[in-house]
């Protein structure tokens, strides 16, 4: 791990609207229903993992953890970096599914002209405001 970041496992999360978060603890506190884990540097929010119980899929539950997660980035200026992979022994979405649904959050592929070095990952989002996905 690189100086100055800190590896958080957000645990487990859940919806709730109209809620603000100070921090990935916040994040955490408010969505108690999806697993999620980020490494935080200074500059940027890393997700190696969202995940909802197979019972629990379907009900929003990874949006609303995802929309908390990218306000609080938005709020610290954070790039969000994160390779989209479906778990194994998952019935969850396909790697194309999860490259759609997180595009429609505002993520890019990271290659070409606009590749950051500085992140292995395959996708990234800058801080902004994005729209909610239809």
């Amino acid at each position: 791990m690189g100086r100055g970041q800190q590896t958080i496992s957000v645990g487990r999360l859940s919806a709730r609207r109209g809620s603000t978060t100070a921090s990935l603890s916040g994040v955490r506190a408010l969505h108690p229903d999806v697993d999620i884990e980020a490494t935080e540097s200074s500059e940027a929010i890393v997700l190696a993992l969202l995940r909802v119980a197979p019972d629990k899929r379907g009900s929003g539950r990874a949006s609303a953890a995802l929309k908390a997660l990218l306000a609080y980035a938005d709020g610290q200026k954070k790039l969000i970096a994160l390779t989209p992979e479906p778990l194994a022994a998952s019935k969850g979405l396909s790697k194309g599914a999860l490259t759609a649904w997180y595009a429609s959050y505002g993520f890019e592929p990271n290659s070409g002209r606009h590749k950051d070095f500085a992140y292995r990952e395959t996708y990234i989002r800058r801080p902004s405001s994005v729209p909610e996905p239809s």
